[in-house]
């Protein structure tokens, strides 16, 4: 749906588990769009695509590039870590000296916790397709607006 919104001819996309992490280095603009699973799935489970591409990540500099994230998430199930994974990849993306862009208003969520907002506003785009599908397509333009102008601006 990102791809669609953006156009097609400005968008490359890949799967993590399919590049490596000097890849990232070959833009100055990146949407990272990463699962709801949190620090302890990544790091201790190691079956999350993520996971597996943290470590030659954190070997790599994302300075001079800015950075969008989405957080896929379920805020039913899981209220009390909402889109907790978004915000472990923001900590990971600000460590390696990448500036990220986007950052969301809590308005229209419901959720008990996040270690994805930071003074009040999630550091991204949080999606819950499990039980707010409807809602993903205006989070998604409203977003976009919001994100590509920050892109341009380099």
């Amino acid at each position: 749906m990102l791809k669609k919104k953006i156009g097609a001819d400005q968008v490359d996309m890949f799967c993590v588990s399919d590049i490596q992490a000097d890849k990232l280095l070959d833009y100055k603009n990146l949407i990272l769009v990463c699962s709801s699973l949190g620090r302890s799935t990544w790091e201790r489970e190691q079956r999350d695509r993520w996971a597996k591409f943290f470590p030659s990540m954190r070997k790599i500099s994302l300075k001079d590039r800015f950075v969008a994230l989405v957080g896929l998430g379920d805020h039913v199930t899981y209220p009390k870590n909402f889109v907790d994974g978004m915000g472990y990849m923001a900590e990971l993306v600000t460590k390696l000296g990448g500036t990220l862009v986007g950052k969301t208003s809590t308005d229209g969520y419901a959720y008990e916790d996040s270690t994805a907002v930071i003074d009040d506003l999630f550091v991204g785009l949080p999606l819950d397709e499990d039980f707010e599908p409807e809602k993903t397509d205006a989070r998604i333009s409203k977003w976009l607006d919001m994100v590509l102008p920050e892109f341009e601006r380099i």
